[in-house]
């Protein structure tokens, strides 16, 4: 067999053909098609063989040689007297994949030798991008204008790195420039994030991606994630809603206004990059969040923490949190509550004389004595102290507070306190009884800085009319019977007269 001197030499996976191979020749031409992303190279190979068996075994060999990609830093190399083209796998050719064909030559495929097609396509890098060769961007909006930003895109291995460590490393600069872009005053937060690993072995066996295909999403954020951070780095995902349950149930007094309750919700995920302490978390950073939060909006003069419940989902690594805020409106007056009743109670005594008559029920009907009673009942609640009033008289104790002497009209009838109850009238309304006692009451969480201090006062006031007697009458009862309040000797029978 005469020896070959081809100038060109092909090698895959460390193996040639062309050159001084005397088995593996090279037939005509080959062609080479580049774009700025795709790689394409076409040749013929002629086996040479020495016999049947050894032309079954090399047909073989090449057969398996050019189904067999590229791994590590295996390379396609093609070579002209000593000038060659280098496509390292990873670096400079990505997903190189052959293709053989048996031809069928009619001028070649006879006796020991057989003629075949390689066919060998790859990808391109493009180093321009940092290996970051497809991209794209979508900003999109809700109803209410809030933006969300994705991008797509796709990374290329070098001999920097592998393509998903050059994607890890290196877009997060590439995001901050297009989030710049669309809105460099807007604070902006990942929210979602995939990418791909292929299965590209490396020289240790393990992966080595030549491309790396990702998505991600960022979502603006419009309000603080924590107390004073717009963009907390291990709060993700946060919503936060404050609905105000006012009610405005029956109450005795227009100047009472009730307190208001506010209830607080924070739902969010937590970085499981940077933390799994929820609990910290919460009383660190959410906490003082929703009580900042729910001043700024609310603006109460005094407000309390009534209930908090919270969630610390460690599957998730998520918190959900609500807190019952009690509050005192910002125009509301001390006092919260009251409820107030006035009572007349009439009693009187008739003396009845029976009679022997054929009516059975017949009797005379002389005046007695005549009771009238007005009680005065009210329980109020005001914000601060208050002592139990005095009325009847003061030995000197506290006396008084935050909710108001009962001096307006409660149902059309004047308050107990227009009256001076520690003197004593000769004719009209004296006060007879009064019970007034006050409970303290402290509301929301005794471990809270944030607390109201109320006072319930419940009061029962008696007072009694009578009118002043007529001069010379006295203290004993009458002689005789009288009906109808008339004086006489004798008893009148009702209809006549004596």
């Amino acid at each position: 067999m005469p020896a070959v001197n081809n100038p060109l030499t092909i090698t895959w996976k460390g193996t040639s053909v062309g050159g001084s191979s005397d088995f593996y020749q090279l037939d005509g031409p080959h062609t080479v098609e580049k774009s700025y992303d795709r790689f394409l190279m076409v040749f013929d190979v002629v086996v040479v063989a020495t016999d049947y068996e050894d032309l079954h075994t090399r047909c073989d060999t090449l057969e398996t040689l050019f189904t067999s990609r590229l791994s590590g830093d295996e390379a396609l190399v093609i070579d002209i007297d000593g000038n060659a083209w280098t496509y390292t796998s990873g670096q400079t050719i990505f997903d190189a994949t052959p293709t053989i064909t048996k031809s069928g030559d009619p001028q070649l495929d006879y006796g020991l030798t057989r003629t075949y097609t390689v066919k060998i396509e790859g990808q391109l890098p493009d180093d321009s991008g940092g290996g970051l060769r497809e991209f794209q961007v979508l900003v999109g909006h809700d109803n209410t204008r809030r933006r969300t930003v994705t991008m797509r895109g796709q990374y290329f291995a070098s001999s920097a790195g592998d393509a998903t460590s050059r994607y890890l490393s290196g877009f997060d600069a590439e995001a901050t420039t297009y989030l710049s872009f669309v809105d460099s005053s807007a604070t902006w937060e990942l929210v979602d994030e995939g990418y791909t690993i292929d299965r590209q072995p490396g020289d240790d066996a393990l992966p080595r991606p030549h491309t790396c295909n990702f998505d991600r999403q960022y979502l603006e954020i419009i309000d603080e994630q924590s107390s004073g951070q717009t963009d907390d780095e291990n709060i993700v995902d946060h919503r936060v809603t404050f609905t105000d349950i006012s009610s405005w149930p029956v109450d005795s007094g227009q100047d009472s206004q009730r307190l208001r309750q506010v209830f607080a919700q924070f739902d969010c995920g937590v970085d499981a990059t940077k933390t799994t302490d929820l609990k910290g978390q919460y009383e660190d950073k959410l906490r003082p969040l929703l009580r900042e939060r729910f001043s700024a909006i609310y603006s109460p003069q005094a407000f309390a923490v009534e209930e908090t419940r919270v969630s610390f989902d460690r599957t998730n690594n998520r918190i959900a949190a609500s807190i019952i805020f009690t509050y005192q409106a910002s125009n509301a007056q001390e006092l919260v509550e009251v409820q107030e009743t006035v009572t007349y109670e009439e009693a009187r005594n008739i003396e009845y004389t029976n009679v022997h008559a054929p009516k059975e029920l017949a009797a005379y009907a002389d005046v007695g004595n005549a009771q009238v009673l007005r009680t005065w009942e009210r329980t109020a609640v005001a914000i601060g102290n208050q002592s139990p009033n005095w009325r009847i008289s003061n030995p000197g104790c506290a006396t008084g507070g935050v909710i108001a002497d009962w001096e307006h009209n409660t149902a059309g009838v004047a308050g107990p306190d227009q009256r001076d109850g520690t003197e004593v009238q000769e004719s009209g309304w004296n006060v007879i009884s009064n019970r007034s006692s006050v409970t303290p009451q402290v509301l929301g969480d005794p471990n809270g800085a944030e607390r109201i201090e109320l006072s319930v006062l419940t009061e029962s006031i008696v007072e009694r009319y009578h009118e002043k007697p007529e001069e010379g009458t006295s203290s004993g009862g009458s002689s005789g019977p009288i009906t109808g309040g008339s004086s006489g000797s004798g008893p009148i029978t009702p209809g006549g007269s004596t």
